[in-house]
């Protein structure tokens, strides 16, 4: 390769021959690829480097080359460049890897903002800077500066190029400033004077919103230092999330359904966060009033490409276990506890019955295929209501029972007439590409539901019906037990009364995949009155 003669000269080191050059007002004969340009080639030169710089090069290349090199006088040289090196994130993105430099960086990006904001008090009137927004930024004593202040100074005095600093907004941007040492980076930044977490890269997320999927989609090794990235943002005294992005709690949950992957999670740190069951305010009748938190780590909840769902048997099978890990974690209370089963109770028998999520799982529906969505699913909604009407009356009943123990019992009645989802059905990827769905799993749902409950001793029932007659005697069941219970507590039995769920045995594919690994008795004979309907 040929290289004209400034090259050769900083090749040579002769640092006379490259002032004689640059004297006689040189310019590039040619765009050079990668590092072999003028600048690139001095690094490693202090004297040379210098003359070069202030001739006006472009240094972005260079900066990546002494960060390779771990040149860190060259990239303090390289920063004394009057170009406009944080027009971008460029400056950012090709230090971040060196944690020396990246704090040279940093250091040089708030001096230059610090001399656009002394510019602007000095040179613009009161009226000018309540204008751009200077006297509102000026009382979170932070350098999160309005991006319009560099073109309303530039108007009116001379500014040098290199103040233009201002259009990346915040330089907490994971496409840019953020690598996998992302923790290192976010510190340094903050150390340095850039306080504000809030604020919006100029990609238009704050930082938890990126840090936080980030959290959820990267499967390598670093998982972990994403998750305490997020809670050290939060600890810094950022906002929670609003939309569109998901409550900073929903993706906790999703490192619950994970656990099986990346097991360890900071519980002393989770502890502190608020917030445990947070609502969405979503409409979907999945939910009362909107999708809880808890709800991500029940079910699958992210679209996109079928590698993200690769591990989502292991998180459908583990989801009771992280489920009561949530509720010791957020020492909730049993009021909140109590929510939260029976939330989720609603949001998996909305899924056994096939309804079509009209809330954040619903990834591509606008509002009128949402409406329509609904308006096919009133039937099944009637059923929805049904089942939650008699959870609750059932819960009543048999309030001194621990939640646990009930919930057992009643997904056991539950799991005659509504067979449990396997993972591949509930998975967001049904279809997906990575994991193929087992042959046996691929029949249809109402074909197997209409085998299995003729089995049971339903055939030719209406679902209506079927749904009427099990869940009324759960009531009845209930009923008997409080009578039996207080003729016990006045002395009138002997023996203390236990709770008796009459039902039929559940095929093997159904126990499979139920929330509990429990026996289910031989259902008796016995007319059961119909006095509850929908």
């Amino acid at each position: 390769m040929e290289f004209d003669d400034l090259c050769l000269a900083i090749i040579r080191r002769s640092l006379p021959t490259v002032r004689r050059l640059l004297a006689a007002e040189y310019t590039e004969s040619r765009n050079y690829p990668g590092e072999l340009n003028p600048v690139s080639l001095s690094v490693g030169w202090p004297e040379g480097l210098t003359i070069i710089v202030k001739h006006g090069f472009d240094v972005y290349s260079a900066l990546e080359f002494a960060c390779q090199l771990d040149d860190v006088q060259s990239a303090s040289i390289l920063l004394t460049s009057e170009r406009a090196i944080f027009k971008d994130m460029w400056t950012l993105k090709a230090t971040r890897n060196n944690t020396r430099i990246f704090a040279l960086v940093v250091a040089e990006l708030r001096n230059c903002r610090e001399a656009v904001k002394s510019l602007a008090l000095q040179n613009l009137t009161m009226s000018e800077q309540n204008a751009v927004g200077l006297t509102h930024a000026l009382q979170h004593d932070d350098l999160d500066l309005p991006p319009e202040l560099f073109t309303v100074l530039s108007k009116k005095m001379r500014v040098s190029e290199k103040l233009d600093c201002l259009r990346m907004r915040s330089p907490y941007c994971y496409c840019y400033a953020w690598s996998e040492r992302s923790p290192d980076s976010a510190h340094i930044l903050y150390d340095a004077g850039f306080t504000n977490l809030d604020t919006p890269c100029m990609h238009g997320k704050p930082p938890l919103a990126v840090c936080s999927r980030q959290s959820i989609l990267d499967w390598s090794s670093y998982d972990d230092e994403w998750r305490g990235l997020c809670l050290w943002i939060l600890e810094k005294g950022a906002q929670d999330l609003g939309p569109p992005h998901p409550p900073f709690m929903f993706y906790v949950a999703f490192w619950y359904r994970r656990r099986h992957v990346s097991p360890y999670l900071d519980t002393e740190r989770l502890r502190h966060l608020k917030n445990w069951f947070i609502r969405d305010k979503c409409n979907c009748f999945c939910s009362t009033y909107g999708c809880i938190a808890p709800f991500w780590l029940w079910r699958c909840c992210i679209g996109g490409d079928s590698y993200f769902h690769m591990e989502c048997k292991s998180g459908h099978l583990g989801r009771y276990s992280n489920l009561r890990e949530w509720i010791k974690t957020s020492r909730a209370s049993k009021k909140a506890t109590e929510f939260c089963y029976s939330e989720i109770m609603r949001l998996e028998i909305f899924e056994r019955l096939g309804m079509a999520h009209t809330c954040c799982k619903a990834h591509d529906a606008d509002e009128s295929e949402q409406q329509e969505f609904r308006e096919e699913d009133r039937a099944s909604q009637r059923q929805l209501q049904f089942f939650c009407k008699v959870y609750q009356n059932l819960r009543i009943r048999l309030s001194d029972w621990p939640i646990d123990r009930f919930w057992a019992d009643w997904w056991q009645a539950v799991d005659l007439i509504l067979p449990p989802l396997s993972p591949w059905e509930s998975c967001n990827d049904f279809y997906g590409r990575y994991d193929p769905v087992p042959v046996a799993l691929e029949r249809d749902r109402e074909d197997f539901m209409e085998k299995s409950l003729s089995e049971a001793g339903f055939g030719g029932w209406d679902f209506d019906d079927v749904i009427l007659h099990q869940l009324n005697r759960l009531l009845q069941s209930a009923r008997a037990w409080r009578g039996r219970r207080r003729c016990w507590q006045s002395h009138r039995l002997m023996a203390k009364p236990t709770m008796q769920l009459s039902g039929c045995r559940a095929s093997r594919e159904w126990k499979q995949y139920s929330c509990y690994n429990i026996y289910i008795p031989v259902r008796t004979s016995s007319e059961v009155s119909s006095s509850v309907g929908f």
